[in-house]
């Protein structure tokens, strides 16, 4: 019930994990004359949690919740993160309230932000979503006020996702494989395929909502902690990944595996900034994180500007602020990648060992099959017959991730046991010239000391039998490829440039 004067809480829906107790964003999607309305009620942590305060300190100090296989280290405390703010649906919670109106076509977009109330209906996991959107929720088959509201959710998930690919953003979604990209253009899967839908659902909706109050903030000239995030792909490479990605339905679960890992590995790392530079993996100019402050400390310094701002009060942080907890964020983030790389390195050493000692290299997954590869080549002198055989057959029938055959091809010795992998590899970019480029790429940032490749085209013969030629030179060595389109001929020449460099 709401008190006399006082607007009625916005109605969400929260969807995460089975075993999430922190939920700090509750959303509601409906079809409406002006096209879409959206609204995306946040948990407004800075009405309880106050700069300066213990609770704060502690915040800053950790920077987002932390996750463990066996459970979490929360970045409040957790009577405050899973009880007092957490978005639970057992009555009106306080929230910063996002509210767009888009166009039919999505085009165009107008947000409203304030401060109101939410009152979640229920606590979906992302498994339940298929089961309501197929039959209406808890209103059983007929498609309830649940059931519509998580179809329209879908349908504009769906379409938020094939816009921001048409923009150049690397972005997919395969339901059957379970395959989504993350924000920063990463691919991940779920072991649940069920779990895909809510999953995109959720992030297609939040990447709104953080783009539209990033737009916002600009407009305003209101200084927050924007996310900004730079490729290291070549322009070739991110056409070639655009087009994989949007192909990837057709993709076998190995080769998704494989993209997987060459995506993660051609795009940069994003970080805080107190000015918007863009976001590469999404294709947006500007770009931050605002839904979730109860697990990531940045959120909530940006909910504290806003809603300065949208009070007219003085805004809590200069620029020059801003900067330096963008520096503290980053450095935490750094410490906790090389704590978790250290951590994992000694673990997958150990499995790769037993892998190749018992022969199994052929059945392991693409991510097992790099380290292993890692592994050997590290190791430096003469490959075992067993390994050879295992990467010579893994090569041979296509389910090979382009990483193994890069760090092959580059870090391994020019000895006789190795030839029959380098002979492998070649003969893969033959049958897949594709890859050329990007094996290029991606031996520069295995070895940083490499030269970029300079690669041309040239147009030949009369237009109406115009073909191209290319050459592609590196360390001395050149390449020359021939084809009907100038990437094609790029192609050819890259192939041919590693063969000789090789």
């Amino acid at each position: 019930m709401s008190a006399p004067g006082e607007a009625p809480a916005e109605r969400g829906v929260t969807i995460d994990g089975p075993h999430t107790r922190d939920m700090d964003d509750a959303l509601w999607v409906e079809r409406v004359p002006e096209g879409w309305r959206v609204t995306v009620c946040v948990a407004d942590v800075a009405r309880a949690v106050l700069p300066g305060s213990p609770e704060d300190a502690r915040a800053c100090a950790m920077g987002a919740t932390h996750y463990f296989a066996a459970g979490t280290s929360p970045m409040l405390p957790r009577a405050l993160g899973e009880g007092s703010l957490s978005l639970w649906p057992d009555g009106p919670r306080p929230a910063l309230v996002l509210e767009a109106t888009l166009s039919p076509d999505l085009s165009g977009a107008r947000l409203d932000v304030r401060r109101g109330r939410v009152q979640s209906l229920v606590k979906l996991t992302y498994a339940d979503v298929p089961r309501h959107v197929a039959h209406g929720g808890p209103e059983g088959d007929r498609p309830g006020p649940l059931g519509t509201m998580l179809r329209a959710a879908r349908d504009l998930a769906f379409a938020l996702c094939a816009r921001r690919r048409e923009a150049g953003a690397m972005a997919l979604y395969d339901l059957n494989h379970g395959w989504v990209t993350t924000e920063e253009g990463a691919l991940r899967t779920f072991a649940d395929v069920r779990e895909t839908v809510g999953h995109l659902i959720v992030q297609e909706v939040m990447v709104l909502a953080n783009r539209l109050l990033a737009e916002w903030a600009v407009a305003r000239e209101l200084p927050v902690l924007f996310r900004n995030h730079e490729g290291r792909a070549t322009p070739t490479d991110r056409d070639d990944l655009a087009r994989e990605l949007a192909e990837a339905h057709l993709l076998d679960p190995e080769r998704l595996e494989g993209l997987r890992r060459r995506t993660h590995l051609l795009v940069g790392r994003a970080r805080y900034g107190a000015t918007a530079r863009g976001h590469h993996g999404l294709a947006l100019s500007a770009y931050l994180h605002g839904t979730s402050p109860l697990r990531r400390y940045a959120d909530l310094v940006t909910h504290r500007q806003v809603l300065a701002a949208v009070a007219g009060e003085p805004l809590p942080y200069t620029r020059e602020a801003l900067e330096a907890l963008a520096e503290h964020l980053h450095e935490l983030d750094e410490a906790r990648r090389l704590s978790e790389g250290e951590a994992y390195k000694g673990r997958d050493e150990a499995l790769a060992r037993r892998n190749i000692e018992a022969r199994r290299l052929d059945g392991l997954n693409a991510a097992s099959f790099e380290r292993a590869t890692k592994l050997v080549v590290a190791a430096g002198g003469d490959p075992t017959p067993a390994f050879v055989e295992g990467f010579v057959s893994r090569v041979a029938g296509g389910r090979a991730p382009l990483l193994a055959l890069t760090v092959a091809m580059v870090k391994a010795p020019r000895t006789a046991a190795w030839a029959p992998v380098f002979d492998a590899c070649l003969t893969a970019l033959a049958a897949r010239p594709e890859d050329g480029p990007s094996l290029l790429t991606q031996a520069r940032q295995l070895d940083p000391a490499l030269p970029e490749p300079v690669v041309v085209a040239t147009a030949v013969g009369p237009d109406h039998a115009r073909e191209f030629t290319a050459t592609a030179a590196m360390q001395g060595a050149q390449g020359e490829g021939t084809g009907r389109k100038a990437r094609e001929a790029e192609q050819w020449a890259c192939v041919d440039l590693i063969a000789r460099w090789v």
